[in-house]
């Protein structure tokens, strides 16, 4: 049974960053709320730009993290990557960061599987 908590774990956390990312490659202005002015004014990307490149590593670590190669290393990858993104969507919404802390507690929790 651990396999297969491995599995679901593994598909659902990447199935979440490969279809977030699919949608801020085609849509980035829908996710430009979670971008503070102060990163975008550091940026010398526009938003779009902003978003697109965040979509690119979305969707390249949901490839990695699914793919099982080095398994460990790619649920610490989607891990860090949850963590990243959090403080921003606290800045941003509550209930939306909510979602995001349990994707990456159960990122956390694939790596002790794993472990």
């Amino acid at each position: 049974m651990i396999d297969e908590a491995i599995m679901v774990l593994r598909v659902s956390a990447a199935l979440t960053m490969l279809l977030f990312g699919i949608h801020q490659l085609i849509r980035p202005q829908s996710w430009s709320l979670y971008v503070p002015a102060w990163v975008s004014e550091l940026s010398h990307l526009s938003l779009s730009s902003i978003m697109r490149t965040h979509a690119i590593g979305n969707i390249i670590i949901a490839l990695y993290l699914v793919s099982g190669v080095t398994a460990l290393i790619s649920a610490w990858a989607a891990f860090v990557w949850w963590l990243s993104v959090l403080p921003f969507a606290f800045l941003s919404d509550w209930k939306i960061a909510m979602r995001d802390v349990s994707v990456a507690l159960s990122l956390l929790a694939l790596i002790f599987l794993l472990s």
